[in-house]
């Protein structure tokens, strides 16, 4: 994480900053782009949904929408599949309008640009600012063809991965698939690596089961909607909330039912998320 981050004064005055001047969130969201901790200094980087509305206590929807009205004028541009975010501007005000060779941030840059070839934003990025940024576009290019190499420092953090997917023990089936989503998404960024196994989301997924789904449903709910995960508080703490919730007494009859047979869900609320493959 970076100490520090530059913050154009454009961006209150230039054509993007008035264009959002009528939107409070949206102007929040484009400080919060430059500034948030997930942030790096090309301004391409990993952040899912979730981290927005955890690190700024948002619903999703509300982060979601936010997200589309920045991208919409021009500030950045969004990666739904790989979840990535690029600051289309950003890198030219971190470095200037260009960079000679030799000069040592080159090396910097080609290394945060990594991780990001998963996405299309990654050619785009070159496009834009592999000359004048002096950027060896060919060799970054071909390192695309294969998955990127983990930093030094998550090799050991990183936890091996299962192809054959996650199942949704039967107990649990009736619940929001997006509603699941989003939780596992909430519990992988308390890791270093923004990712969590299948098997480890699998496990947790044992252990709800094994609690009434009611109770299964809303704690997931306040995990997500109260943004525990940005507080480093992971699955464990999901399971405990759970837990509690099961002391509580279930719905009654009388009570009015949502569409896993427990409380009502609200219909937008998890509308924005499709189901991960991480």
């Amino acid at each position: 994480m970076r100490n520090y981050s530059k913050v154009s004064p454009k961006l209150w005055t230039g054509t993007v900053g008035k264009a959002l001047r009528s939107d409070p969130e949206a102007q929040a969201l484009a400080v919060y782009l430059v500034t948030c901790p997930h942030s790096n200094m090309v301004g391409l980087y990993h952040l899912p949904v979730a981290y927005v509305a955890a690190d700024l206590g948002w619903q999703l929807e509300g982060a979601s929408k936010a997200l589309a009205r920045v991208c919409e004028v021009g500030f950045a541009r969004y990666d739904d599949e790989h979840e990535r975010v690029w600051i289309v501007e950003h890198a030219r005000h971190e470095f200037g309008d260009e960079l000679k060779a030799g000069d040592n941030r080159i090396q910097g840059i080609a290394k945060q640009l990594e991780d990001q070839r998963v996405s299309g934003l990654f050619g785009e990025f070159l496009d834009r600012y592999g000359e004048p940024l002096n950027l060896d576009t060919e060799g970054l290019a071909r390192g695309s063809e294969a998955p990127p190499k983990p930093l030094r420092s998550q090799e050991q953090e990183q936890e091996p991965e299962q192809e054959a997917g996650v199942e949704i023990p039967d107990a649990l089936a009736s619940l929001s698939v997006t509603l699941l989503d989003a939780a596992r998404q909430a519990c992988a960024s308390t890791r270093t690596t923004g990712r969590m196994a299948d098997s480890v989301w699998q496990g947790t997924l044992a252990k709800l089961a094994q609690y009434p789904v009611h109770a299964v449903r809303d704690g997931l709910t306040v995990y997500v909607d109260k943004g525990y995960c940005a507080d480093g508080k992971d699955e464990k703490y999901l399971v405990g909330i759970v837990r509690g919730k099961a002391k509580e007494p279930p719905p009654t009859a009388g009570a009015q039912k949502g569409p896993d047979d427990s409380v009502n869900l609200d219909p937008n609320k998890y509308t924005t998320w499709e189901p991960a493959n991480v």
